[in-house]
Formats: C-alpha cells, structure tokens, sequence
C-alpha cells in the first residue's frame, strides 16, 4: 500500500475529478459514507455524535456523515465555522440544515460534554499552526471518551507527521483511499489511533512513480534448502568486529546469523574476542586478527565468504576504522555495513562516503539515526518528518541498500524502492537488537538473496521474532539474546509445509 504526502494526494483528487470526470461531491459522499460504516460497527444509534466541521472539503465529510448518521437515528450535533468555501461542501451544509440537524458555531462546542467527537476540521492540506480557538477545540475534543478523525487528526502534518501547534488525539483515523505519511512519522503516528484505508473511488492512475510503500504484512520469504544441502551450500558469513567491553555485540551477529541458516559462520575479531567466543559459542569458527591492517585484510581473504557483517562492537580506534574502510574497498562479496563500521567523525565524511561510491559489490548499511547523521550529515532532529525521502536519495546516490532502524524502520534500494515496516515494537528497545538484525541480513545474503530482498526480508524477520518475545515477556524484559531464541519458529513456522511432506 502506498503511503502519500498531502501534495500527491491532491494531485489524485484532481486527476480523478478534473480528468476523468467523476464528481467530488460523490467521492465526498463515499469518503463521509465510509466513515459512517465505521461508526456503525462500533456504536448503536442511542450514542451521541458531536461533529466538528471545518470549512473546507474535510468539513463537507462532516456534513455527509452528519446527515446519515441524523437519518438513523444518532443524536447528532453539528459544529461548523460558517458558511463552507467549497461548493460541494456548502451543498452538503444546506443539505444537513434542510433535515433539521442541531448546528451551533464551533465556539458552543467548548460549551458542551461530548461523547463520540468526530474531527472533520482541516483534513490533509493543513499547513499552518493552529492556535486561539482552533487550539481550544482540538485539546476539548481529545478529552472525550471517543474520538475519531476523518483523514488525519486535525493538527498532524500529513506529510511529515509534524504537529502543527495542537493536534486532535484520534482513537480511530478512517482515511481516503490511500494512507498519509503523517499517519507513520512520529510524532504524528501517536495521534492516529486504530487506522483504516477506505476507498472511495479516487483513480490508481495518478499514483506517483515513486511513492513509498507500506510494508504491513511480516509475512517472510525464507531461503529454500534443498534435501542435499551440506554446510558449504547453505553460505559461509564472515562477522567482523567486536571488541574489549563490546564482544557481545559481534556474538550476537553471528549467532543470528546461524540460527537463520548459515551452513558457516566466522567471527574475526581481537584476541580476547576470540577466546571468549571459542567457548561460549562452539558452533561459531574464529579468526584472530593479527594488529597489522595488511596481514589482517591477507587472513581474512584466506576465508572466502558469501557475506560479511562488518562493524558489531568493532570499537572506534582509528586503526579498526581505517581496516574497516580497506575491507570495504577490497572485499568482492556482499557487505552487511553496521554500528562502528558506519562510524566517522565529521572531517572524514567525504572521505568514508567517497569509499561507499567506490565499492562495486553489493552493500547493506544498517544505521540507527544518530549513525545516518555521521554519515549524512542530517540531524537526528530534522529527519522523522522527510526520512522516507532522505533514506531514498541516499541510497540512490551511494548505490547501495540502506535500512533506516527506528520504531518503523525504512528501507531504500539503489532504485528509489522505499517501504516503511509498520511494526513498532517496545520490547525491541534494548542494545543488541540492531546486532542481530545485521545477522539476519547477512545470513540471508549469504543463501543467495539479493540485497534488496535479504533487507526486506530480515527486517520482517526480525520483527515477528521481536512480536513474539514480546508476547511472551512483555515490553520490558526481553533481549537479544531471547530475540535470537525465537528465530528457529518463524523458520519452521514459515518454511513451505510441502517442503516437510516431500521429505
């Protein structure tokens, strides 16, 4: 499903309108009519409706659910900022005053003690702050025991997920035809509330080339094995990283990385690395890295990968730094780019991303928000509202896969693909999960999917692994360690179940 800003979706409502011809007083009727069904699957008709409309074409949604709502039966309140600016809106206004409907000016609301507010105020083409009475409204209106917006919450950005001074606290959101930006992009996302996407007749055909995608379905593509698979046939991922006071982290990688698949796994690290994992981790080959940059990069060569993690826990010294970026230049296979190695201060920038640019084979960069920053340059602060846009650019212009890790993470191909993963996760909040997240898509990697789909595919992983140990304990007490434990049932859960018959 596509996700729109508040430009594209206006471009749709005129191509559907101006070009093809089909009323906007009937999309207004179906956008109003879907809302009504909505509420008639939640309430009986003995519930008070208070209906807050605006001026324009939001507000003319308003008038069309006050009147269905009215002929059957619901109490219904009306109000209205005056007489609407648009036609189809002022006749939907007519219409309802002609039945009789209850219609106070918008300032009475404040009078009242509502019970369903339904926000019909300002739609998806707000743009500017709302303050004075509008302010008063919205935080009124947030204050009932249910509340539902028509679109958007009044106050929310539809493009950037920004509150534009106070916005409505929705409990429900029913949209027309496609989802907003501003539904995802905290902190807006907090004031949508249950979502629905109803449609109501606009064209598919003005869809923009490259609008990104929501990616709601977790639903994972698992790498197919054959009954002959050995060890060598099911790819070798090389992990390199972790250091004093950070070895779990390139443990974790690896591990995740054999629970998903891996015929082979080996950390390359430091010596006291390799120690502690030779005994914690006995399925897990190691490399102990000589202290010469050259001899490192000669011993890792001697170990011919399918996929390499590169950064989990490397530790920031400049040497690992520097080994880090000649690996990038030298190695021919497949690259997961994560936590340190995506490290550089603000002088080496161009230098790091000039590296990115060189590099022909494929590459998966992994950063969390402060990491894109280094690289990027843009603040942690100013990215939510465009990073569905930023990840993309970036992506096409280092040639590269970048997987954005936030509570809905974004992910961009070299060719303008972006999807937002819709599956917020508390339980995830713990250092580590984006170490075992760089396994998953190494693992992948290495059993043969391209990079594209190995970030698709690992994120959707990751996630029902998250939902899963979330269910079993809570918000607060899971882990990475328990994250990985759970790995082995979205395997055995998703695997074709022919594949089991056939054996």
């Amino acid at each position: 499903m596509y996700l729109l800003n508040a430009q594209q979706m206006a471009a749709m409502d005129r191509y559907t309108i101006e070009t093809l011809g089909i009323p906007g007083i009937l999309l207004m009727e179906n956008a109003g009519m879907a809302v009504v069904r909505e509420i008639n699957a939640r309430f009986d008709n003995s519930t008070p409706v208070s209906i807050l409309c605006g001026s324009g074409n939001n507000g003319g949604d308003g008038f069309v659910i006050a009147r269905h709502l009215h002929l059957q039966g619901y109490p219904v309140t009306v109000f209205h900022g005056g007489l609407p600016q648009t036609n189809d809106s002022l006749m939907n206004f007519r219409l309802v005053e002609g039945l009789g409907v209850s219609m106070f000016p918008l300032e009475h609301f404040l009078e009242t003690d509502p019970v369903l507010v339904i926000d019909a105020l300002f739609g998806t083409g707000l743009s500017r702050p709302l303050e004075g009475l509008n302010a008063e409204l919205l935080a009124k209106a947030s204050e009932a025991p249910f509340r539902i917006a028509v679109d958007i919450s009044s106050g929310v950005c539809s493009s950037t997920g920004q509150i534009l001074g106070v916005a409505f606290e929705a409990d429900l959101t029913i949209t027309m035809e496609y989802p907003k930006r501003g539904h995802f992009l905290s902190p807006g996302a907090e004031f949508t509330g249950e979502l629905v996407v109803a449609p109501i007749g606009i064209s598919p055909q003005g869809l923009p080339s490259q609008a990104p995608r929501l990616l709601s379905s977790l639903e994972p593509k698992i790498p197919h094995r054959s009954i002959l698979a050995h060890k060598g046939s099911c790819g070798h991922v090389l992990c390199v990283g972790g250091s004093t006071g950070k070895a779990g982290a390139i443990r974790l990688g690896a591990k995740a990385a054999l629970e998903c698949g891996a015929g082979l796994v080996t950390v390359a690290s430091q010596k006291e690395t390799v120690r502690s994992l030779q005994i914690s981790e006995p399925e897990i080959m190691c490399l102990e890295l000589p202290e010469e940059n050259s001899g490192a990069l000669r011993e890792l060569f001697e170990f011919p990968a399918d996929a390499m993690i590169i950064g989990p826990g490397g530790g920031r010294q400049l040497s690992n730094l520097l080994f880090y970026r000649d690996l990038l230049l030298s190695a021919e296979c497949p690259i997961v780019l994560d936590a340190d190695g995506l490290y550089c201060e603000e002088a080496e920038r161009d230098m790091v991303l000039g590296i990115l640019r060189k590099r022909k084979s494929p590459t998966i960069l992994t950063p969390h928000p402060k990491e894109f920053e280094r690289l990027t340059g843009i603040s942690t602060k100013s990215l939510e509202p465009r990073k569905l846009d930023a990840v993309r650019e970036w992506a096409e212009e280092l040639d590269c896969c970048i997987v954005l890790k936030g509570t809905r993470t974004t992910i961009a191909s070299a060719q303008g693909q972006v999807l937002l993963l819709d599956a917020p996760n508390p339980a995830l909040a713990k250092g580590g999960s984006g170490d075992v997240l760089a396994g998953i898509i190494g693992s992948l990697l290495a059993q043969g999917f391209d990079i594209f789909e190995a970030a698709v595919e690992g994120c959707k992983i990751h996630a029902l692994a998250g939902k899963i140990m979330q269910q079993q304990y809570g918000n607060h007490s899971g882990g990475p360690m328990k994250l990985i434990n759970h790995l082995s049932e979205i395997f055995k859960e998703y695997t074709d179940e022919n594949y089991y018959q056939n054996q």
